[in-house]
C-alpha cells in the first residue's frame, strides 16, 4: 500500500507537469495567433481641398470618424470630415465592417490656409481600430500646416457678386454682376432646377450652361420683375452642373445696363440655395500660375480666411486698374490704388502685425479709379501668408560670438537675460556662428540662452554672418539650421537674421551681389515661406558713400525673401561728417533717412540698428529714438548689449512704444 501510494503520488505529479506544459504551449500558440498590433501610416497634404490618407499594414475593423480623424493641432475638437474605406484590393468597403486596409479623410469645408492640423488614429477615449484578432492599433498621429501659398482659384477663397438689398427679392436681397465672364456655378442632382432672377431695364444677357450645353437668355424688360423664374427641365437623373455666365451685353438698345441678377436657385420645391460665385478668369502670362481673376463691379468682393500674423495679396497694377478696400476681420485696414501707367505683375499688397490667429482678409471693389486710369478693375493673382514678425519689433539687443564662449557659465547667461528683461528688451539677437565656424560655435551656451530668454518672456533670433563666394553652399545650410534647431529642453529660435556685410576678398562685386540673392533664396527655400527671416544690411546712406562698391545692391531680393530689413544705421561711424556740418549724417536725420529708404527699397518693416554703444552719447541716443518714432520704424536697437551704457536704457525703452 505504501509503495503503491508513492507511485500514485509520482504519477499525479507527472500528470500535473504535463498539464502545465500543455497549458503553456497553448498560451504561446494563442499569443502567436494574436500576432502584433496593426501599424498605421499617415500620408498628409497641405492643399486646402486635399484628402488625407491612412494605410494599415494588415486588415483592420471598426474604423470610424471617432478613431480616425483630423483635428486642429492645438485643440482636440475634431474637424468636420467624412471618411471612406478600401480593402487590400482597392475596393470600397464599409468602414466598421471591413476588412479595411486604407482610409481617406476629407474635410467638409476647405482647410484654413496656414492653420495647423493633426491626423490621428486611435486617440484616447474612443473605441479603437483593431485587427482581425482584436489587437488595437497603436495611437498614431501626424501634424501638418495647411498651404500658405494659394492661387486665385484657391478652395479657401469665397468670391461674391455685388449684393443689393431689396424687400421684393427672395430673402430680402439678390446678387448681381455686369462684367463679361463673371459666373455662378450651381451643382445639383435632379431632373429640373429653377433659377430665380430679376428682369428690368438695366438687365442684360447671360449664357446658361448645363452639363456643357449652352443657351442664351435675355433679362431685359421694360419694367422691373422680381423673383422671375427660369425653369430648366427634362434633365436626366443624377448629378448636374449649371453655370450662369455674364455676357456683358445689353438686352436691348433701350436697355440702361447689362446686369445679371441671381436671387436664388431651387430644386423642385426644396429650400432656396445659392450658387458659388466667381469673378472673370483671365489668362495672364506674367501672373503666378499664368492666370488672374478680376472684376470692376462696385461692391463685389472676395474673402480669404487664414491663420497667421500677416498676409500678402498679389495683384496687378496697370492703366485700367482701380481702387479697392482691404479689410481684416471686418475692419478697414487700407485703401489701395492699383493704377500704373504700364502693367506690372506680382505687385504685393501687405498687411502685417496681426496676432497669430485665424483672420479673414476681404477685398471689396470700390468701383472708383485714379483720374489717370481708364477703368476700375481689380485683379487677384494669389495669396501668400507672411511670417510672424514680432521678433523684429520694438526694443532689442545684440549678443555676438565675442560676448559668450564655451566657458561662459550658465549663471552668467541667466543674469544677463534678467538684466535685459529689466531694461525693457523684447528680443535678443544672438549670433550662432559665421562662415568660418560651425553653425553653432558654442551649442551648449546657445541652448542656455534660449532656455533662460524664453523663461523670461523674451524672443531669440539667431543671426549668422555668411561670406558668399566659395562659402555659399555651406552658408545656406548653416543659416537654415537656425530655423530647424531644437534645444535639449525643446526650445526653438523665434526667427533668424542674415548679416549681409562680409565680402570675401576673392569675390567680385557681381559675384557678391548674386551671392546675396542666392543665399537669401536658398535659405527661404529651406525654412519655408512663413519662418521669420531678417536681412541685416548696411545703411542706404552709407551705400551712397560707397557707390563704386555698393551701387546696384539687390534690395529687391531682400524685399522678396526677407520679412524685415535691418539697416546698420551706425551714426557713430559718421561723427566727423555730422560735426563738419553735414546734418544728413547726424543721429536724427541719418536714422530717419535710413528708415525711409530701407522701407521704400524693400517694402518691409524696418528694424534700425543704431550706433555702436560705447561710441555714442545719451543725447545722441535720445535723437535716435525720436527719429525711430518719426520714421515709424518697426523696431530698434543699439549694437551691442555688452557696450550699451546703463544710462541709455531709459531712452531705448521708448522704442517699445513703436
Amino acid at each position: 500500500m505504501k509503495l503503491g501510494g508513492v507511485f500514485s503520488i509520482g504519477r499525479a505529479r507527472l500528470l500535473l507537469a504535463i498539464c502545465l506544459m500543455l497549458a503553456s504551449l497553448g498560451t504561446a500558440t494563442a499569443s502567436s495567433a494574436l500576432g502584433t498590433p496593426p501599424v498605421a501610416t499617415i500620408s498628409i497634404s497641405g492643399a486646402l481641398s486635399a484628402t488625407q490618407k491612412v494605410v494599415f499594414d494588415k486588415d483592420v475593423l471598426g474604423v470610424s470618424s471617432d478613431n480616425t480623424r483630423i483635428r486642429f493641432m492645438d485643440d482636440a475638437t475634431p474637424v468636420s470630415a467624412s471618411i471612406r474605406c478600401w480593402n487590400g484590393s482597392s475596393a470600397a468597403v464599409g468602414c466598421t465592417s471591413g476588412p479595411v486596409r486604407s482610409v481617406t479623410i476629407k474635410t467638409v469645408a476647405p482647410l484654413i490656409a496656414g492653420q495647423s492640423y493633426t491626423v490621428i488614429v486611435n486617440p484616447d477615449g474612443v473605441t479603437p481600430v483593431v485587427d482581425m484578432q482584436g489587437n488595437a492599433a497603436a495611437a498614431t498621429l501626424r501634424s501638418f500646416r495647411a498651404s500658405v501659398n494659394e492661387q486665385e482659384t484657391s478652395a479657401g477663397a469665397t468670391y461674391l457678386w455685388r449684393r443689393v438689398n431689396d424687400s421684393a427679392a427672395l430673402g430680402g436681397s439678390y446678387r448681381t454682376e455686369r462684367d463679361a465672364g463673371t459666373r455662378a456655378v450651381f451643382r445639383f442632382s435632379g431632373t429640373q432646377v429653377t433659377w430665380y432672377t430679376r428682369l428690368g431695364p438695366a438687365e442684360g444677357r447671360a449664357a446658361v450652361v448645363i452639363d456643357g450645353v449652352s443657351r442664351v437668355v435675355n433679362n431685359y424688360h421694360s419694367t422691373i420683375v422680381m423673383q422671375y423664374r427660369r425653369l430648366f427641365t427634362g434633365l436626366s437623373g443624377g448629378a448636374h452642373v449649371l453655370v450662369v455666365v455674364v455676357r456683358g451685353e445689353k438686352g436691348s438698345t433701350a436697355a440702361t445696363g447689362q446686369w445679371v441678377a441671381i436671387d436664388a436657385m431651387r430644386l423642385g420645391s426644396g429650400p432656396l440655395q445659392e450658387p458659388v460665385y466667381q469673378w472673370r478668369p483671365v489668362s495672364a502670362g506674367g501672373a503666378s500660375g499664368g492666370a488672374i481673376t478680376r472684376t470692376s463691379t462696385p461692391g463685389s468682393r472676395v474673402q480669404f480666411p487664414f491663420r497667421g500674423a500677416g498676409i500678402d495679396w498679389f495683384t496687378i497694377t496697370g492703366p485700367s486698374e482701380g481702387l479697392v478696400n482691404m479689410y481684416i476681420d471686418g475692419r478697414l485696414i487700407k485703401t489701395v490704388d492699383n493704377y500704373s501707367a504700364s502693367t506690372h505683375y506680382g505687385v504685393r499688397r501687405t498687411i502685417i502685425g496681426m496676432s497669430d490667429t485665424v483672420h479673414t482678409l476681404s477685398l471689396i471693389v470700390m468701383g472708383k479709379r485714379n483720374r489717370a486710369s481708364k477703368a476700375n478693375s481689380i485683379a487677384v493673382d494669389r495669396w501668400v501668408l507672411r511670417a510672424d514678425t514680432a521678433a523684429f519689433r520694438k526694443l532689442a539687443t545684440w549678443v555676438d560670438l565675442y560676448d559668450y564662449t564655451s566657458s561662459t557659465a550658465e549663471s552668467t547667461i541667466q543674469s544677463r537675460v534678467a538684466d535685459m528683461k529689466a531694461r525693457g528688451v523684447r528680443t535678443i539677437f544672438l549670433q550662432t556662428g559665421r562662415y568660418n565656424t560651425a553653425a553653432f560655435s558654442n551649442p551648449t551656451q546657445v541652448a542656455q540662452w534660449l532656455t533662460h530668454a524664453h523663461a523670461a518672456g523674451l524672443r531669440v533670433v539667431g543671426w549668422y554672418l555668411p561670406a558668399y563666394s566659395e562659402y555659399l553652399s555651406g552658408d545656406i545650410a548653416k543659416t537654415a539650421v537656425i530655423a530647424s534647431y531644437v534645444s535639449p529642453t525643446g526650445h526653438r529660435f523665434d526667427g533668424l537674421a542674415i548679416d549681409i556685410e562680409y565680402r570675401a576678398k576673392t569675390s567680385s562685386k557681381t559675384e557678391f551681389f548674386n551671392g546675396i540673392t542666392s543665399q537669401l533664396a536658398g535659405v527661404r527655400g529651406r525654412v519655408g515661406l512663413v519662418y521669420p527671416v531678417g536681412a541685416i544690411t548696411f545703411a542706404p546712406l552709407d551705400m551712397d558713400l560707397w557707390t563704386a562698391g555698393w551701387d546696384g545692391f539687390p534690395w529687391a531680393s531682400v524685399g522678396k525673401y526677407a520679412n524685415a530689413v535691418m539697416p546698420m544705421g551706425y551714426w557713430s561711424n559718421r561723427d566727423s561728417r555730422c560735426s563738419g556740418g553735414d546734418t544728413a549724417y547726424c543721429p536724427y536725420q541719418y536714422t530717419l533717412t535710413n528708415i525711409q529708404r530701407s522701407r521704400s527699397y524693400t517694402g518691409l518693416p524696418v528694424h534700425d540698428i543704431g550706433g555702436v554703444g560705447h561710441q555714442v552719447t545719451a543725447s545722441e541716443v535720445s535723437k535716435y529714438v525720436q527719429a525711430e518714432k518719426a520714421g515709424r520704424a518697426y523696431g530698434g536697437s543699439l549694437y551691442d548689449y555688452g557696450v550699451t551704457a546703463t544710462s541709455f536704457w531709459a531712452y531705448l525703452d521708448d522704442l517699445n512704444a513703436l
